[in-house]
């Protein structure tokens, strides 16, 4: 008799111990509250998360909701306070593609065209330390259109332009510029777009010469793989005559 009431005693005080502990928990615990796209955990504030899973409305995908500036584009040259490849102003990316498939089968289409903005000068040092600066601005034109050219031209250029400043003669430039460029001059006899004629394949239509091209053997008196000519009237001018520079040039 002993015995038993001393095993439901126990048991007894047992069961108080574990129904405190869970009270205590309970009390303690702190609620998860979920309204109007804002979720508190513990005083932790997580804003802004995806409304349920599955596909965004609307088709878009992972669809950014917003166009952000890419700001501080870097001044040439080393920047001031060692802050190193520090920005100091902003730029706006243009004509970037809209999400989603393109209309018409347009593919990865670009809305806009931009301009190629600050080619630098000739070479050389830039003045005032800035290093590589920008100083100008060209641009690129006549670039191909996006999707197929018609009447089966493939990836055919509609225009020519024209390569501007090609350097003078060898030598080192004047000034110290370095391989600085001083002329222009244009690139003649650009293959047409699509097939080419008689089966002739990626046939040039123009065929200009070059001028001064060395003939087989050694060049005579030792002067190596010299040029015998220059032709202006094609467009070569000053190629540096064979062997040394004068006076230490070099090239």
């Amino acid at each position: 008799m002993a015995n038993s009431s001393k095993l439901l005693f126990s048991m007894f005080v047992l069961v108080l111990v574990i129904t405190s502990s869970w009270v205590l928990m309970v009390s303690e615990a702190r609620p998860l509250r979920i309204g109007s796209g804002l979720f508190v955990i513990d005083g932790l504030y997580i804003e802004a998360m995806k409304a349920g899973g599955g596909p965004s409305p609307g088709g878009k995908g992972h669809a950014f909701s917003s166009s952000q500036i890419l700001g501080g584009i870097k001044n040439g040259g080393p920047s001031s306070g060692g802050k190193g490849h520090g920005f100091t102003d902003s730029q706006i990316l243009g004509g970037i593609k809209n999400e989603g498939p393109s209309s018409s089968g347009k593919g990865h289409a670009f809305t806009t065209s931009q301009t190629l903005g600050g080619i630098k000068n000739e070479g050389g040092p830039i003045a005032g330390g800035k290093g590589h600066g920008f100083t100008d601005s060209q641009i690129l034109g006549r670039i191909k259109n996006e999707g197929p050219s018609s009447s089966g031209k493939s990836h055919a250029f509609t225009t020519s332009q024209t390569l501007g400043g090609i350097k003078n003669g060898g030598g080192p430039s004047p000034g110290g510029k370095g391989h600085g460029f001083t002329d222009s001059q244009t690139l003649g006899g650009i293959k047409n777009g699509g097939p080419s004629s008689g089966g002739k394949g990626h046939a040039f239509t123009n065929s200009p010469t070059l001028g001064g091209i060395k003939n087989g053997g050694p060049s005579p008196g030792g002067k190596g793989h010299a040029f015998t000519s220059s032709y202006p009237t094609l467009g070569l001018g000053g190629i540096k005559d064979s062997g040394p520079s004068h006076g230490g040039s070099g090239n």
